[in-house]
């Protein structure tokens, strides 16, 4: 069965307490197989749901970009981090696509109009919420700041693959603080005197953050720095995390 976008449109924004209605929808549109690619906050919440989910419908694969909940963040720094990043960072980083060397015209005129949307979108979506919950603002915005600057417990429990592609200077989704780079050398040095293949990256994830996962792929993106970078080029994003989970599943026939 074809699930239309505009079925979803009234739920991206569900916040981690809304997982079940999500789960309902699935159920209800008798959806048997799914992949879960989720962005920021929601990625927390694909994580949420593939706990929810992955018992009762063959989820084939997550795939989190940029997401909140793999690390505990400071309140206060993240918010700080999180607005100078959408206010400054980004708008820098649309205009600086019109003078890059290896895309043509027509590539650069696209990217920005997709990042100019994102910004648009990002900003809209503030006074959005703050002319529909007008003085409940504050608190629904410290809420959503808590949620997404804690570490989700229900990372442990998933028991599917897991793809995770974080910008290599993204203020909110920080590489080196999904895995500490002296963890990686100490995973390292550790395999030095193993005969077989392995990534200390991976490694590392699988036995911190997702024990139960079969599979734990993750990919750094350069001149991937600001949280909404992902915008300009969102296919070529969706395209990498789901190759990497169509190569785990290929490779699963073969074996």
């Amino acid at each position: 069965m074809v699930t239309k976008l505009a079925d979803l449109e009234n739920l991206e924004n569900l916040s981690r307490d809304k997982v079940e209605a999500l789960k309902k929808f699935i159920i209800e549109k008798g959806i048997k197989k799914l992949t879960l690619v989720g962005y920021s906050q929601g990625g927390d919440q694909a994580i949420d749901l593939a706990g929810e989910i992955q018992d009762e419908v063959d989820v084939e694969g997550v795939v989190l970009v940029d997401s909140t909940g793999l690390y505990q963040q400071d309140e206060f720094k993240m918010s700080k981090d999180f607005v100078s990043d959408a206010a400054l960072g980004t708008g820098a980083s649309v205009m600086s696509q019109l003078y890059r060397a290896n895309y043509s015209k027509k590539q650069r005129l696209m990217m920005v109009a997709k990042g100019a949307g994102a910004l648009v979108d990002i900003v809209g979506g503030v006074f959005r919420d703050m002319k529909k919950f007008k003085s409940a603002y504050p608190k629904k915005l410290r809420q959503e700041i808590s949620e997404m600057s804690s570490a989700n417990a229900n990372l442990a429990k998933l028991k599917v693959p897991v793809v995770i592609i974080s910008g290599e200077s993204d203020p909110i989704s920080k590489p080196d603080k999904i895995v500490p780079p002296e963890e990686e050398r100490r995973f390292v040095e550790e395999g030095l005197s193993r005969d077989d293949f392995f990534d200390p990256r991976e490694e590392y994830l699988k036995k911190n953050l997702l024990p139960n996962s079969p599979y734990v792929r993750m990919i750094i993106g350069k001149n991937m720095g600001h949280h909404s970078l992902p915008f300009f080029r969102p296919e070529s994003i969706a395209k990498v995390g789901l190759y990497a989970l169509e190569r785990y599943h290929r490779k699963l026939k073969t074996e």
